[in-house]
């Protein structure tokens, strides 16, 4: 029994150091207190929400409501895809925009999220959301 419990943890403990090397993408939907209208047009002039201190921000648009938004640093490029979704709730509510974005992790961090540091997508989308619900 002693065994077989011991060979379970190593396997377990190879798994997790295994999991580190395998790369995954992972989606997270957030949701946006503002118009629709306001977010494309955001997105597409993104001088007032997008800062950058010794680096280069590209956003290029893919299709009608999908985004590729990459950061170069030094020789280092990373990036995410957002896609905006159209507000379809009932007439007269509150207006919300949901934003889908997709970035590459590895399959420790999509198994543990709570354990990963907020990324280059992360803080870029939540710099957006922050930008565009102050700016209503």
């Amino acid at each position: 029994m002693k065994k077989l419990l011991l060979a379970l943890l190593i396997l377990l403990f190879v798994f997790l150091i295994v999991s580190f090397f395998i790369p995954v993408d992972s989606q997270k939907r957030l949701s946006i207190a503002n118009t629709y209208t306001n977010v494309v047009y955001d997105l597409n002039q993104p001088a007032g929400w997008l800062r950058s201190d010794s680096s280069i921000i590209h956003i290029t648009r893919l299709s009608y409501l999908s985004y590729r938004i990459e950061h170069t640093e030094k020789d280092n490029t990373t990036g995410f895809n957002l896609s905006v979704i159209p507000f379809s709730g009932p007439p007269g509510s509150k207006p919300s925009s949901p934003i889908l974005y997709t970035y590459r992790t590895n399959l420790f961090y999509k198994l543990f999220p709570f354990m990963e540091k907020p990324g280059f997508a992360q803080t870029t989308v939540s710099r957006l959301k922050s930008f565009l619900e102050d700016n209503i």
